[in-house]
This record gives C-alpha cells, sequence and structure tokens, in this order.
C-alpha cells in the first residue's frame, strides 16, 4: 500500500487528484497539506473536513484523507533576502537570478521534512492566479508585474522547489507536478520562467 501527499488539494486540479487517489485501491491514506485550519479531533471531524473542502462525497473515501496544516512560516520564506536583493540589484532579472541561487543552495524546510515521513509518492498542484486575492493585493501595492512576480516566485517557484526539496530530504520514491507545457526558463519575466525553473529543478 502507498502514502500520497497533495500540496495544492483544495484547488480545482488538486481536488481533482485527491479524488483519484482516495478511489485507488494501492493508496492506504493521502496526507493534504493545507493553509486553512484542520479539522478536530476525531473521524466524524475528519470526514467532515473532507467533505467541505476537497468535495468529497463518499464518507469511506475522505476516511482515507489526513490533514496537516502548513503555515507560512513552515515554508521559511525569506522576505528579508529578497529586501536586500532590492536594494543591491535594481535590474530585475539580476535581482530574480540571484533569488533563485539562494533558493536552491538552501536546505529543505525542516517542518515539510517532517510531514514526509512515511509518504512514497508527492503531488503538487500549488499555484497562483491573478484572480487570487494575495496576488492583487501586492499588484495595488507594487505595479502589475511586480505584484503577480511576487506570488509566481513564492507559490509556483519557491514552496513547489522546497516541497522537493523535502520530498528529497525525506526520501520519498516519487514526486508528481502539474505543470504546463509553455515552461520556459529562458522566457524571461513571464509565468512560464517561473515554471521553467521548476521544472529545470525537478529534472
Amino acid at each position: 500500500m502507498v502514502t500520497c501527499l497533495v500540496a495544492g488539494a483544495t484547488g480545482a486540479v488538486g481536488q481533482q487528484i485527491v479524488r483519484l487517489l482516495v478511489t485507488n485501491m494501492a493508496v492506504s491514506s493521502v496526507v493534504v497539506l493545507t493553509r486553512r485550519a484542520v479539522p478536530a479531533a476525531g473521524e466524524a471531524a475528519a470526514v467532515a473536513w473532507a467533505r467541505e473542502h476537497l468535495g468529497l462525497t463518499d464518507n469511506e473515501l475522505a476516511k482515507k484523507i489526513i490533514a496537516v496544516h502548513v503555515s507560512e512560516a513552515d515554508w521559511e520564506h525569506d522576505d528579508a533576502s529578497m529586501s536586500a536583493l532590492d536594494v543591491m540589484a535594481r535590474d530585475f532579472a539580476v535581482r530574480e537570478q540571484a533569488w533563485l541561487q539562494t533558493l536552491l543552495q538552501t536546505p529543505a524546510p525542516a517542518a515539510l521534512v517532517q510531514v514526509m515521513n512515511g509518504v512514497d509518492v508527492v503531488f503538487t498542484a500549488m499555484g497562483s492566479s491573478r484572480a487570487n486575492s494575495e496576488t492583487q493585493a501586492a499588484q495595488a501595492a507594487t505595479s502589475y508585474h511586480e505584484g503577480f512576480a511576487t506570488w509566481l516566485r513564492r507559490v509556483d517557484c519557491s514552496q513547489n522547489i522546497k516541497l522537493a526539496q523535502a520530498a528529497r530530504a525525506a526520501n520519498a520514491k516519487g514526486l508528481v507536478r502539474v505543470s504546463a507545457m509553455s515552461s520556459n526558463a529562458k522566457q524571461f519575466g513571464t509565468p512560464e520562467q517561473y515554471w521553467g525553473w521548476c521544472e529545470s529543478f525537478h529534472t
């Protein structure tokens, strides 16, 4: 039997991944990373949570879900370093490349490695969107391009890379990431660039 972990499980794509996994007889349990409050102790509460946040309507399948709360602090985002890079590198391209190199040299967050213990396969559907309230707030505070880049950097790139680092450190057998055919690390200043950076790291 296999234990799987899904990041981005409450999104449209993530929910579909969860449904496929819980109906697979070879999967014993599905660990779901979430920023939402996790269910209270007890099977009934856990099932109710899975029905509400993951769209699972079968109580027996919902029992396979193990919800784990992961806070922003658990991802160990280093916003201070980005602020320092802003001062050091006025050029956007130089700054982003410096940030990426720092990220790749940083060890996997300890909290994520701990969550991965006993997990065989990791799935991630994490990604940002211009429609997200957090993205729109960042755009209002900076600019349309920089605001979106902030969340592409944080979620699509950083969190996915850190998840992969944690999976590797915990000796998970595999990692599957939902991406896009247009991913291209050389297409500077676009969402495709951040996705391409992730592809380069994962392969």
